[in-house]
């Protein structure tokens, strides 16, 4: 994450993805650090479950963020982190509440 806050002339793109565990997005959090990717504004969201009885808590983690890096590079990024590949596959340059957090299979 970046400890320097945005200057008013930068575009920041909206992000979202959700991810199997917390530590997953630490990881991702250390590499995009190491390839100078900002991130901006990280927000977590919890996840609600809707098809059996009643909606339950789902264990992932739902997250958004804003960045000046492109798609590509965030997702080069999440590619080198183990066991990213629901955040690889649910991650899209919109806000959390427009992510359908459908996974995209043809990732990898």
């Amino acid at each position: 994450m970046s400890l320097q806050p945005p200057t008013p002339d930068l575009a920041l793109i909206p992000y979202s993805c959700r991810a199997e565990a917390l530590a997953d997005l630490g990881q991702f959090f250390v590499v995009a650090t190491a390839h100078m990717l900002p991130i901006y504004f990280p927000v977590f969201h919890q996840i609600l479950l809707r098809g059996a009885e009643k909606p339950f808590t789902s264990p992932d983690i739902g997250f958004e963020f804003q960045s000046t890096a492109t798609l590509e590079q965030l997702r080069d990024a999440m590619r080198e982190v183990i066991d990213s590949h629901v955040m690889l596959q649910t991650l899209r340059a919109v806000p959390f509440s427009e992510n359908s957090l459908g996974r995209d299979f043809d990732l990898e």
